[in-house]
């Protein structure tokens, strides 16, 4: 994204600031009927960032005021930030009420320098209605990592006045007994109000610094001996017996003894100390043998001090350098370690640690005797995330930088939301929530298949979700399946399988890789298995209350060749996954390695990987183009056992390449980039096998589709609610009662064109040929993530005339994705030649893709259109366009407001509304006025105008005419292969004669007969 926005700074000839700079401008808003108010009392933060080069910028401070009663507002920046050229700047608007939730907010708008701002002049900010979306997460205790979430709350208890140190809460006969070692090395038993029991001083030991009890028995350390006391009906049994020599070890400080039982059949025995030479160490020992050590571990990052153990683990406390540390441990039979320290409050002693098995609670003994409950579980998740605009597949509003414990975030309500919470710090699994219908009260957001959350309006201004205490409760599951070959198991060269989070939409990052074998991460000591001669598998994955969405990746290499195949799976908790087999298909593409964006993802993984070049066309030059963000759809529903359909999203960064793991089956890519036009193309299989696809982008331009550039003008209007600026002749001034963006007064578009793009407002963009008056208007056009799409079409229409039926076809598209509400297209008519007092109508011919292949014509069907991009074209109205009925023209709905065309008699032109293109072929229907050959074939070569139209030739209702010579006519055979609007030429006796389909229902087959026209003079009275 810096990339990107450094090129705009040089593509608008911007210069280097090196003094302050104003912001300034008015922030209107766009209320839910789709009018333009003034908005005052709108907060504009413009926040201050420290660039730098290894992460994102960290913010330095934040400069905030009001907007006033007209919305005008104004922000200096002064020469201390000003001239530091490795700051960046985010604005920021929000329109808030009484009770701090947004009625209205601006633009979601990324970092920029300096330089780029300080030419903006006044800019129009458009704030939209917002939502507040407040966030938290819970799940099941942890842990925590957090030294603000530990909670010390005193007992009201303290121990006398001799006390020395530790603490054991332990059962004795039924009875919760407090026990402490005393300074003349006694151990005193209390009861559970804290009133003396007894002593037991005869222990065989002294200079005592640690105990702990184990049953009946009770071991006592200090720094050149452990004693073993034995309790027999109460006596303590103490002997030399019992004692074992630790002198060896040259102990300088005991930090504690501890007891784990939870390893081997007798438990085990923990020595923590630290050795003359300053060294931690940690001893293991069996608890019925402590003659010699069974590990030593060296472990300078665990601070010598007291542990406790649990089935999953333990955490100790220890004294860092004067500081105590709480800390966890990781254990294993041969294998320590501990991590994550979290300070405990800054001049606390800790002189005792124990458990209450009673209770379930920890206690802490004080440098003063106090006794305090000390709490360092939580189930309040840290959390990060990012929301992400569904129709674009990239973050709107994301925080990956600081760990959140709760969030409050603002956005427009307008537009539909993938949501994903990704938890840190305790045993959960990332969150995916599909955010859609946002812009009423009372609409539900589901979570999982178990609990919604409702949107709330507030004091019928504001909206709000409440989306506090997600569960993000998750267990460790074995999935468990094969990978087929062929649909049968097959030796593999190399073979594993990768694990990506599925996000809401069937969204893929394509760095967004789970962790590897994860069983053993997780502490449950189970490796993942993927057995390349049977293609068996048994790996761990997360299964989570709202349900852990998953896309599996099975990739295996044999003979040379790359396999991959895909299946998606979701996981809730408390349920225990079937088997799941994924067949593999050959992939495309060239051997590499893949890229996770997370550090923990494990050992690299090799597959097969297909490269996208991006590049541009300059002139002459081509350069490449980093930073762009990319959407490639994939549809393998037909491929047993890999049946799925999904969208990997996937960014260049400072790079042109893109690379994705893909099947040999086409895909279509998407590329969005703030310096070019947005671009949609379609590989095909046999344009997949190098393994690398170039696309190259250009600059905003109309062109026919042969590639030819054409004069257009360029223009914006505002985009209005009620479509009132959405029509063929928007009004041509700006303010509130027309259609040019406030501040423009040429039809132009902004003096600045970048405040175009950053100020929320929404826009049509409008292309249109001055010399015919051809139009391309697009409708509300989607500027959240690059340029406006651009434009293919004829200059003329190809005119032909059948006896009085006149028809003009043309040609329009675009190489772009549909990020535009819809299309309205303007062409011209020559009312010299077609009768337009009479019916016009507009029939759709022909369907292309974006590189103008055919994939539908008329005689096809409706019903091949199911699934293709073009299935819109079969309900709203639109149908009319391809049944073969047309639809017609109103010369009275100059707005389109009641139909889909508007015949414009006053300038010549012909007005009509479509959902989207790629390219298309409309086709003009008219009576003509002149029906003859002579006059046909005159029109055919005039292509200029008359009366303000344009206008060529003509194509017949015929979609396609099949010419057949003398050796080929069997009427019989090829009567089988027409279809509606089909015809065949053929000649019998030297005589021309057409055959064609004009209606075909379930019973019958309506024809048209025609036969070429014969002249004969006759004499008076001849016969």
């Amino acid at each position: 994204m810096l990339a990107v926005l450094f090129f705009l700074v040089i593509f608008l000839g911007l210069s280097l600031v090196s003094a302050s700079f104003n912001i300034t401008g008015y922030t209107k808003g766009i209320n839910a009927g789709g009018g333009i108010v003034d908005l005052n009392s709108t907060n504009i933060s413009v926040e201050i960032y420290q660039l730098n080069l290894n992460g994102p910028p960290s913010l330095i401070t934040a400069i905030s005021n009001l907007s006033n009663e007209s919305g005008y507002f104004y922000t200096e920046i002064n020469d201390t930030y000003a001239e530091n050229k490795s700051l960046m700047y985010k604005i920021s608007l929000v329109k808030y009420n009484n009770d701090g939730l947004a009625e209205y907010i601006g633009p979601n708008l990324p970092y920029f320098p300096a330089e780029q701002l300080d030419h903006l002049g006044t800019v129009y900010f458009y704030l939209r209605p917002g939502i507040t979306i407040d966030i938290s997460a819970i799940g099941p205790e942890y842990v925590t990592e957090d030294a603000s979430k530990i909670e010390y709350t005193s007992s009201n208890n303290n121990f006398s006045t001799d006390y020395k140190a530790g603490i054991e809460i332990i059962n004795n006969s039924g009875e919760k007994n407090y026990v402490y070692l005393n300074n003349s090395d006694c151990l005193i038993f209390l009861n559970e109000t804290f009133h003396f029991n007894r002593s037991v001083c005869d222990l065989n030991i002294t200079n005592i610094d640690d105990f702990t009890f184990v049953n009946n028995t009770v071991y006592l350390i200090n720094l050149t001996e452990i004693q073993v006391c034995n309790i027999d009906s109460g006596n303590f049994v103490c002997s030399d017996e019992n004692d074992t020599n630790l002198t060896s070890l040259n102990f300088s400080k005991i930090g504690g003894v501890s007891y784990n039982a939870f390893l081997g059949p007798e438990g085990r025995i923990f020595v923590s100390a630290q050795n003359s030479s300053g060294e931690n160490k940690v001893y293991l020992y069996n608890s019925s043998n402590l003659t010699t050590p069974l590990h030593e571990w060296y472990v300078p990052d665990c601070y010598v001090g007291k542990m406790l153990f649990s089935e999953d683990g333990g955490f100790g406390i220890g004294n860092n350098s004067g500081r105590y540390t709480f800390y966890k441990i990781f254990m294993g039979e041969g294998d320590f370690s501990c991590d994550k320290p979290v300070n405990l409050t800054e001049g606390l002693i800790v002189k005792g640690f124990a458990e209450d098995p009673f209770e379930e609670k920890y206690y802490i003994v004080n440098g003063s005797g106090g006794v305090v409950n000390i709490n360092f579980f939580v189930s309040d998740y840290g959390f990060r995330y990012q929301f992400k605009d569904k129709k674009l597949g990239y973050g709107v509003e994301e925080s990956f930088n600081e760990l959140k414990y709760n969030s409050r975030v603002y956005l427009p309500a307008d537009r539909n939301y993938s949501f994903m919470i990704y938890p840190q710090g305790g045993p959960a699994f990332p969150v995916s929530i599909e955010l859609n219908n946002l812009t009423r009260g009372g609409n539900n957001i589901s979570l999982g298949t178990t609990e919604n959350r409702t949107i709330t309006s507030i004091n019928q201004a504001a909206l709000y979700l409440n989306l506090s205490d997600l569960n993000l409760t998750t267990e460790m599951v074995q999935l468990s399946g094969y990978s087929l070959f062929n649909d049968k198991t097959a030796d593999f060269d190399n073979y594993t399988i990768i694990a990506y989070l599925l996000e809401a939409g069937n969204m893929v990052f394509s760095k967004g890789m789970m962790p590897q074998n994860m069983g053993q991460k997780t502490g449950q000591n189970i490796n993942d298995v993927f057995n390349k001669t049977s293609g068996f598998y048994n790996m761990t994955l997360p299964a989570a209350a709202y349900g852990a969405d998953i896309l599996l990746f099975a990739t295996a290499k044999k003979d040379g060749k790359w396999y991959g195949g895909f299946r998606t799976v979701s996981l809730t908790y408390g349920e225990t996954p079937g088997q799941l087999d994924i067949t593999v298909y050959p992939m495309v593409g060239n051997e590499a390695t893949l890229e996770s964006q997370f550090l923990e993802f494990g050992e690299p993984a090799n597959t097969s990987l297909f490269s996208f070049n991006i590049s541009a066309r300059n002139g002459e030059n081509i350069t490449e183009v980093t930073n762009v963000h990319s959407e490639i759809s994939v549809d393998y529903s037909n491929l047993n056992g890999s049946n799925v359909t999904f969208y990997w999203m996937a960014d260049s960064g400072d790079t042109n390449i893109i690379k994705i793991p893909l099947l040999n089956e086409s895909a279509t890519i998407k590329i969005f980039s703030p310096q070019y036009p947005p671009i949609k193309k379609t590989v095909a299989k046999g344009d997949m096998q190098e393994g690398v696809y170039n696309i190259t982008l250009e600059s905003l331009k109309a062109k026919k589709p042969n590639g030819e550039i054409l004069d257009v003008q360029f223009r914006n209007f505002e985009y209005k609610d009620d479509g009132s600026c959405s029509v063929p002749w928007p009004s041509e001034t700006p303010g509130a009662g027309g259609c040019l963006p406030d501040g423009v007064g040429n039809g132009g578009g902004p003096v600045n064109p970048f405040t175009w793009v950053i100020s929320g407002g929404k826009y049509d963009l409008e292309m249109r040929q001055t010399a015919t008056n051809i139009t391309v208007h697009y409708v509300n056009v989607d500027l959240l993530a690059s340029q406006p799409p651009d434009a293919r079409f004829d200059d003329s229409g190809n005119r032909t005339i059948g006896g009085s039926s006149l028809r003009e076809a043309w040609r329009f598209g675009s190489m772009g994705p549909n990020i535009y509400d819809y299309v309205i297209i303007g062409v011209p008519y020559n009312n010299s030649v077609i009768n337009e007092s009479l019916d016009m109508r507009v029939n759709i011919t022909k369907f292309h893709d974006e590189n103008w292949q055919p994939v539908w014509e008329q005689g096809d069907g409706l019903d091949s259109l199911n699934g293709t991009e073009y299935e819109d074209y079969k309900a709203g109205g639109y149908e009319e366009y391809i049944n073969g009925s047309a639809v017609w023209c109103n010369s009275s709905d100059a707005n389109l407001t009641s139909g889909l065309c508007y015949k414009d008699i006053t300038n010549k032109m012909l007005w009509f509304k479509i959902p989207h293109f790629s390219g298309i072929e409309p086709t003009i229907i008219g009576q003509a006025i002149s029906s003859s050959s002579e006059e046909s074939n005159r029109d055919n070569s005039n292509t200029g105008s008359s009366g303000g139209g344009g206008g060529g030739s003509i194509v017949s209702r015929w979609i396609k005419e099949i010419k057949l010579n003398d050796s080929e006519l069997n009427l019989g055979q090829t009567l089988k292969e027409l279809k509606k609007n089909y015809r065949i030429n053929f000649n019998v006796g030297g005589m021309g004669h057409y055959l064609g389909i004009t209606n075909i229902t379930n019973t019958s087959v309506t024809v048209e007969v025609a036969s070429t026209p014969q002249t004969a003079t006759l004499l008076i009275g001849e016969e």
